[in-house]
């Protein structure tokens, strides 16, 4: 069950970038502080936020952890590790320009802030 929520939990943050997020997936030590999350596949439009001049064929995230300082929050950072990142991306030529496709990824992008926004309300 609490698998459940720290997969809801991380979706949220995590969904703009990664595909297949499961509690399977989840190698919880939380009260050490650490949650593992290995083989998550990088989506197709993880990194248009960036506005690169490439398209992202395929990606995997081997490893992703987040370390926890639970008795220190304040003091301490919370850090995030990625290792073994592949990314497969070929250039984005003018003559593959699609409209539709950049209407819907300028569409996805700015959901993306209002999520973002309503979630920063919510904290304050």
């Amino acid at each position: 069950m609490f698998e459940g929520v720290v997969a809801t939990l991380l979706n949220r943050f995590l969904g703009n970038y990664v595909t297949n997020l499961e509690t399977t997936q989840l190698k919880l030590g939380i009260w050490q502080g650490d949650v593992k999350l290995e083989k998550l596949r990088l989506k197709k439009d993880a990194l248009d936020k960036l506005r690169l001049p490439v398209d992202i064929k395929e990606g995997w995230l081997g490893t992703l952890t987040i370390s926890i300082p639970w008795s220190n929050l304040k003091g301490e950072p919370v850090r995030i590790t990625i290792d073994n990142v592949y990314v497969l991306a070929a250039p984005r030529f003018q003559g593959d320009f699609d409209p539709e496709r950049e209407h819907e990824r300028e569409y996805k992008r700015k959901m993306r802030r209002l999520e973002n926004d309503d979630l920063l309300r919510q904290q304050q």
